[in-house]
């Protein structure tokens, strides 16, 4: 499944093993944040499997051309948003790690904000800006 800002929701096939899953652990790697996902498989008479995803943009907006970016990516101590013309609207900025939990929620009326990263655990980050017309989301990876 993948958190699309709001919810988690189906990615690849439901189903993919014929029989219960025992034991599901996830992990990211931590030289490029790319999350693996490893389960006692009893359909495969408990084996052990292990499944590396290499793109984890599925049911995440791919921002460019869009109002929102941010840079760099992936970040390791300044993660600059910038929202291109607001014009004096407010929008709220929230920030999510993979697992759903909020970790930063502001309130703008300016285009461009930078926060530091420098502290935070290397992973993959959930961006989500909402404004009186429209949400943006997106992703990016601290280093």
């Amino acid at each position: 499944m993948n958190f699309d800002g709001t919810n988690w929701v189906n990615t690849g096939n439901v189903g993919f093993s014929e029989a219960m899953v025992d034991w599901p652990r996830l992990a990211f790697n931590p030289s490029d944040g790319k999350p693996y996902v490893a389960y006692s498989d009893d359909g495969n008479y408990s084996k052990a499997t292990v499944t590396k995803y290499d793109s984890v943009n599925v049911g995440v907006n791919d921002t460019k051309g869009s109002k929102l970016s941010f840079y760099p990516d992936p970040v390791k101590t300044n993660l600059t948003i910038d929202i291109k013309n607001l014009n004096g609207a407010i929008s709220f900025i929230e920030i999510y790690e993979l697992r759903g939990k909020k970790i930063l929620e502001t309130k703008t009326k300016i285009d461009r904000i930078i926060l530091n990263f420098e502290h935070y655990p290397v992973g993959i980050y959930i961006v989500k800006v909402k404004t009186n017309e429209s949400d943006f989301v997106g992703k990016f990876t601290k280093n």
